[in-house]
């Protein structure tokens, strides 16, 4: 006792060697648990990238060359359409709106390639996940 003010002491003890190893026990058991779940998340995810990537690029790769036929076709319009207008039978407004069509056409496979990049470079991008010799065994 210090004039009005008093102090108490508390002593508390507990043995921690056993929970301290359970303790590490359970952390360790938890960690595999979300190990195994990553990992089983990846794999799923890789066969699931690997067996759409190819289908998606095939049908990409016949929108390209059908998109590459339609400019050959829209040239060949262009062409006859142009021969019409030198001669007066169709207005420029119709030689405009075809030449329209060939540069939509022109964006159109631009676009189809900027898919097939990214649809690659998602597909590359999954594999980082996981080790090599894993991908191989799909």
């Amino acid at each position: 006792v210090d004039g009005h003010n008093y102090y108490v002491g508390l002593n508390f003890s507990m043995p921690l060697g056993k929970v301290k190893n359970e303790s590490k026990l359970q952390q360790t058991k938890l960690l595999k648990m979300q190990n195994n779940s990553l990992k089983s998340d990846i794999k799923s995810t890789i066969i699931s990238t690997h067996n759409n990537f190819i289908p998606t690029l095939n049908h990409l790769n016949e929108e390209l060359k059908a998109s590459k036929d339609n400019i050959k076709n829209i040239q060949d319009s262009i062409a006859h359409i142009r021969k019409k207008y030198e001669q007066g039978r169709v207005p420029l407004k119709d030689l405009i709106d075809e030449e329209n069509l060939l540069l939509q056409a022109y964006l159109n496979v631009v676009g189809i390639e900027q898919l097939m990049i990214n649809l690659t470079l998602d597909y590359l991008s999954v594999f980082q996940k996981a080790e090599c010799n894993f991908n191989l065994n799909i």
